[in-house]
């Protein structure tokens, strides 16, 4: 990330940073990959801790927004984003308030932002049990239309 974005490590919690999305173009029609930093390194005095979630969940949701919504300015036409559950697997992370976080995110940014060319926000949970989680948090936002 250093060399090809030239930006200093570490890279600040939320950070955005699109790319090519190299064989995914061709295989699933995604035009890019928003890397985004929403994990930090876990207590490094406790070997194999890991990493776990960034404090600031919704920063990393609306950042990856606004830098969409910058390359549509320029010549991409992103018009969906998918996110998968931030820190799923890190240590601590607790999907249920994640998810909900996400989504709210998610309904603010599109509310301040009406001319956002984004016409779908997907929420990929990679379990069942996250899946509801999304489910609650979508459910709560009224006039959603959820699929």
């Amino acid at each position: 990330i250093s060399r090809k974005w030239g930006v200093e490590r570490p890279v600040p919690d939320g950070a955005v940073f699109l790319a090519d999305s190299g064989r995914l173009r061709r295989t699933n029609g995604v035009q890019k990959i928003a890397h985004v930093a929403c994990l930090e390194p876990a207590d490094s005095s406790v070997p194999g801790r890991g990493y776990e979630l960034v404090d600031d969940v919704r920063s990393s949701v609306e950042n990856t927004l606004a830098t969409i919504d910058a390359a549509n300015r320029g010549r991409a036409k992103l018009t969906s984003v998918l996110f998968p559950l931030f820190g799923a697997g890190a240590n601590a992370a607790d999907p249920r308030a994640t998810s909900r976080i996400m989504v709210n995110a998610a309904v603010a940014y599109v509310s301040r932002k009406p001319s956002t060319a984004l016409r779908r926000i997907l929420f990929l949970a990679f379990t069942t049990k996250d899946e509801k989680f999304f489910k609650e948090a979508l459910d709560q936002v009224d006039g959603l239309s959820v699929t």
